[in-house]
């Protein structure tokens, strides 16, 4: 996703990292207290019997300028792997499915992504150039889900063309942090730079999972960072491993919202930690965000939180449910300044 320069006027939206040029104070954004769940919340669930019936996840919300949003998600339905599927908004709140979703899907044959596709993050620089980033694999080796990050083109944020028949980012070498699969998380364009935010791992243990950082001037040569991973779990703690890391920038600070994963894997949370380079993060002291009381439908995750600034509040998409084992879904909550 793109950045959004806000001077009361939005020039380029994207649902990315926000930038705003001449920016109010805001307080208490990284304060979990200062942040609403939607009462209407889940906005947007799994259809019975379809493609994304178990696991729903919110990858980029865009602002098209056009009062609609675009959200991309990607879903499975326990059984058929993982897709992109597109739902509009006119409020940020009551969405709609796009009528022919999944639009993007793997491809078959022996492509590197033949088996399936997720977490597809998007750019839209200009009217008819769409970029996006995106987690591809073949089927599964040994249990583990071997992702690779590939790149797609649209002119239209619905109909996609890969680009080319390899992925952009890769896996790390032996016995790198990262060597494991890299899925993508969140790209934005700052200056003549596009930064890639993406997780990876060893192994399915998550609690060996970080957060890395890639850069690139034309969105497809990519150089991973030299002290990666950025930002690491904190051991024995609620984001004992760590992904999904979305970035937010306000008064020339960045605030990266990322998913903790407990070390046994029962239970996942929200945090914020804030930068001023986007390399060296701090946590807040106000972490987690926590979870729905018991009996809600998010009492048991917090997943994948995806930011934009609409109608002058904040929202964040994210996922959750109420017992791993049970279908995820996408709720908002809301901030306003």
């Amino acid at each position: 996703m793109a950045i959004l320069i806000s001077s009361g006027i939005a020039l380029l939206s994207s649902g990315g990292v926000l930038v705003n040029s001449a920016p109010p104070p805001i307080t208490g954004f990284d304060d979990p207290a200062n942040w609403t769940r939607y009462v209407g919340n889940p906005i947007l669930e799994g259809d019975v019997a379809e493609w994304d019936e178990f696991w729903i996840q919110p990858d980029s919300v865009i602002d098209l300028g056009t009062g609609t949003i675009y959200m991309y998600y990607c879903g499975d339905d326990g059984g058929v792997p993982s897709q992109i599927g597109l739902a509009t908004s006119s409020d940020g709140y009551t969405w709609s499915k796009y009528g022919s979703n999944p639009i993007f899907l793997g491809v078959g044959g022996g492509a590197w992504d033949s088996d399936a596709v997720t977490h597809m993050t998007v750019i839209k620089e200009g009217a008819g150039d769409w970029k996006a980033w995106y987690g591809g694999r073949q089927a599964p080796i040994g249990g583990l889900f071997p992702w690779d990050i590939g790149y797609a083109t649209s002119v239209d944020g619905i109909n996609w063309s890969r680009y080319g028949a390899a992925p952009v980012i890769t896996k790390g070498g032996g016995g790198a942090w990262d060597s494991g699969f890299v899925i993508p998380s969140h790209a934005f364009k700052e200056g003549a730079t596009y930064y890639l935010y993406y997780w990876g791992g060893i192994d399915n243990d998550q609690s060996n999972w970080a957060i890395g950082l890639a850069t690139s001037s034309d969105g497809i040569n990519w150089t991973k960072d030299a002290g990666n991973p950025i930002f690491i779990g904190d051991v024995g703690e609620w984001d004992d491993g760590v992904l999904e890391g979305f970035l937010v920038k306000l008064s020339g600070t960045y605030y990266m919202f990322y998913q903790g994963n407990t070390v046994d894997m029962q239970n996942s949370a929200i945090g914020v930690a804030t930068s001023n380079d986007k390399v060296t993060w701090v946590r807040s002291a106000n972490n987690p965000f926590p979870r729905g009381g018991a009996g809600s439908w998010d009492s048991a995750w917090g997943e994948a939180p995806k930011l934009i600034n609409f109608g002058g509040d904040w929202l964040m998409y994210y996922m959750s449910c109420d017992d791993v084992n049970n279908p995820k879904k996408i709720g908002v909550m809301t901030f306003t300044p």
